[in-house]
């Protein structure tokens, strides 16, 4: 029940931090890595942040993994 707590605040705080990424200038490169796809085909936009969901689930594997560590 914890996990699912701690995972529902990293996903909200997470987008929170994406959606007012203008207000904080070093973050400009989310999304915009080599290898995010974005199609455009007439009024439709398909967008998939390829590299940015890999760099991010290695980030956050990494600290879960550390974090659930017995001591």
């Amino acid at each position: 029940m914890r996990f699912i707590f701690l995972m529902i605040l990293f996903v909200v705080g997470f987008g929170i931090l994406a959606h007012s990424k203008e207000q904080w200038p070093y973050l400009q490169w989310i999304g915009h890595l080599p290898g995010d796809l974005l199609v455009r085909k007439g009024e439709a936009t398909i967008y998939l942040p390829l590299t940015t969901s890999l760099i991010f689930s290695g980030a956050l594997s990494l600290l879960l993994s550390k974090w659930s560590r017995p001591h």
